[in-house]
């Protein structure tokens, strides 16, 4: 007992204790000890002690598994050590909720292109979850929430999202730059929020040659909603 005591004092002063051994040190202690050192480590001065814990942890993934160290750093409500700690892991689990909690501590610790490289490339999270957390979160950026909407057709929802949140630079970069092909459900949305007829006209005007005129004229037509004037601008 008096041994244990001891070394919980002295591995939560890793300024003085070299990391790579303190990290191969770990692998001495039981299962319990590990995790009670950890805690200790965190406890004494998490600014101080964190980032060795997330190499403890990275090391040790086979041994207590992804949600053991997770919950580590969330009872500490650290989203700092999370997100360094699944940074390391991510690409060991295709499980959706660890893939959810990557993008929010992302998202909560100021990581936006890690947001959008995490939304962009894994196949692991949940759609609409994440898209309901990014439309909560009031980034600075939308384009992680762009990316989640484009990729699994929200973009009635994004359009919508993005206008009413004063938004429209957006809504402009997403059909110009990243899917114009997509532009006929934006413009069907817009009519439906009745969007100033000179704002939709000025917009399909900048997509000339990129937008899919005769799916754009179906929504049109569709939604009665349009005057002659913007069917006019689609043919001059």
């Amino acid at each position: 007992m008096k041994k244990s005591v001891t070394l919980k004092r002295c591995v939560v002063h890793t300024e003085v204790i070299p990391p790579e051994w303190l990290v191969n040190y770990f692998e001495r202690l039981t299962d319990e000890y590990f995790m009670q050192c950890l805690k200790e480590m965190l406890t004494a001065n998490i600014k101080q002690n964190l980032q060795v814990v997330v190499q403890i942890g990275a090391k040790y993934t086979e041994r207590f598994g992804i949600e053991k160290f997770v919950a580590l750093f969330e009872n500490f409500n650290s989203f700092e050590g999370v997100y360094y700690y699944l940074g390391s892991v991510i690409s060991q689990t295709q499980e959706a909720d660890i893939h959810y909690k990557y993008i929010q501590a992302a998202t909560k610790i100021g990581e936006i292109q890690e947001v959008e490289h995490i939304c962009r490339t894994s196949d692991y999270y949940n759609p609409e979850k994440v898209k309901n957390f990014l439309k909560s979160s009031n980034l600075s950026s939308h384009l992680p929430l762009i990316i989640v909407c484009d990729r699994f057709d929200f973009v009635e929802d994004l359009t919508r999202y993005l206008y009413k949140n004063s938004a429209t630079s957006y809504i402009e970069t997403y059909v110009q730059k990243i899917n114009p092909n997509k532009a006929p459900q934006v413009i069907g949305t817009l009519l439906d929020l009745d969007v100033n007829e000179d704002y939709i006209k000025e917009l399909i005007m900048s997509i000339r040659g990129l937008i899919p005129v005769n799916e754009l004229s179906l929504v049109v037509e569709k939604k009665k909603q349009i005057k002659k004037s913007c069917y006019q601008c689609l043919r001059n």
